[in-house]
């Protein structure tokens, strides 16, 4: 019986406390990116195989117990990607060795002074050098790059050169400190580069080729939208999941801008080595923000375009040149998904852009007849539409929204024109750094 409640009482825990429920999330995790699980699996080895040093008696004597600063290297030091975790590996080993020569240098020169004369030395130091190095974080390239290099070095100088020790013992902590901090950034590098790398590179190729893929799915559905406005459709249901494609397309600099430096970082690897033309997945990115941008303009437009509707009549008669043409452009987008993932050049690209143009010179042949349309059913004021009989009172006023929308399809095409040739350029010069 005792069992019994102790089992009863420790499942009724179990059920409080959710338990199951948090289990279950954190395996869909795993199973959604297996890569977050390998993740974690390495930051267990790296620190396992850092406290090896506690563990091992010759060790532990050989680095004089010290090994924590390793453990605490690794902490902070290991990134998701390879990229990120040689960047922060670099940064606080140089920071380190830099701050540490520097603050001796400045420890020699203060004890040649007297008592007083050393201390204003060393709080000059700290103060020109807090000073400096807490500026150049602004500077752009450093900003980008070395940042938390320079935080590690303002600790670090500051630590050691107000530590009160005399040369010899400061000489020992400096030595040691830079050890362990090299020892716990090397395994941090080895382990992120040899065990399932996870490469900024390849993160960023995904995001860029992904951000193509939500920007045709996007013009779609927001054509869509719009020509179906005031009917019941059922392509409605799925408009929530894609049209806010583009959105994530005009935030994606960043992640982008931090990729591509990451990606520097990184050893030669895959395809391309060090020669990989990063700078053109920040092009490639900056057209297709330019198409988001428009293609916003249009959403918001066609969406606040409640308070003057367009007659149904004449919206009909330009829908199929709007359908047509979003169609031709989105097809455009998802081909140059697929040649910038493969970078190979497409043998269909220059049809698709053809057929893009000759759609976009059918709605404006489309638009230029609308006139002519609206004096014949002025003419004739009562026309049968859909089989009914309907009395027709047209406005120029009315006719403006079609315009609006069909100049922002006009201003998207020519904007995945320049998109088109910026992946063209960039496969060209990937496959030519091939060869």
């Amino acid at each position: 019986m005792a069992e019994e409640r102790l089992i009863y009482r420790a499942w009724r825990v179990f059920s409080e406390l959710r338990l199951w429920s948090f289990g279950h999330m954190l395996w869909n995790i795993g199973v959604n990116d297996p890569k977050k699980a390998f993740h974690a699996l390495k930051v267990g080895l790296a620190v396992t195989l850092v406290s090896i040093f506690y563990y091992v008696r010759p060790l532990y004597e050989g680095v004089a117990g010290s090994a924590m600063g390793s453990v605490l290297t690794v902490a902070v030091v290991f990134e998701f990607n390879a990229g990120g975790t040689i960047c922060r590996a670099f940064n606080r080993t140089s920071a380190t060795f830099i701050a540490g020569f520097l603050a001796i240098g400045i420890h020699i020169i203060a004890d040649r002074s007297n008592k007083e004369i050393g201390h204003i030395v060393h709080g000059i130091a700290v103060f020109l050098i807090a000073l400096a190095a807490t500026f150049a974080r602004f500077i752009p390239v450093v900003k980008a790059r070395y940042d938390y290099g320079m935080l590690v070095f303002i600790v670090t100088f500051t630590m050691i050169s107000l530590s009160g020790h005399h040369l010899n013992k400061l000489l020992d902590m400096a030595k040691q400190r830079s050890f362990t901090i090299a020892l716990g950034s090397f395994i941090c590098v080895l382990v992120s580069v040899l065990i399932c790398p996870v490469w900024a590179g390849k993160e960023l190729h995904i995001l860029v080729v992904g951000n193509m893929e939500k920007l045709a799915n996007s013009l779609e559905v927001c054509v869509l939208e719009y020509t179906k406005q005031g009917q019941d459709s059922k392509g409605k249901e799925d408009s929530p999941q894609k049209l806010p494609g583009y959105r994530s397309v005009l935030a994606s600099k960043a992640s982008e801008d931090r990729l591509v430096n990451l990606a520097r970082w990184e050893p030669p690897h895959g395809q391309f080595g060090m020669s990989h033309p990063w700078k053109h997945y920040l092009k490639i990115g900056a057209s297709m923000r330019y198409c988001a941008s428009c293609m916003e303009t249009l959403h918001s437009y066609t969406k606040s375009e409640g308070k003057i509707q367009a007659p149904e009549i004449i919206k009909d008669y330009l829908c199929s040149a709007f359908m047509r043409l979003s169609f031709n452009s989105s097809i455009v987008l998802k081909e140059l998904a697929k040649s910038a993932n493969e970078i190979s050049k497409s043998s269909t690209m220059d049809d698709l852009v053809k057929d893009m143009k000759v759609a976009a010179d059918e709605l404006q042949v489309a638009l230029r007849t609308l006139p002519r349309m609206i004096l014949a059913i002025k003419e004739n004021q009562t026309r049968v539409y859909n089989g009914e009989l309907k009395d027709i009172n047209l406005n120029l006023v009315e006719v403006i929204p079609l315009a609006t929308v069909t100049s922002l399809l006009m201003e998207i095409t020519t904007r995945i024109e320049g998109t088109v040739s910026t992946v063209n350029d960039f496969v060209n010069e990937a496959l030519l750094k091939t060869l």
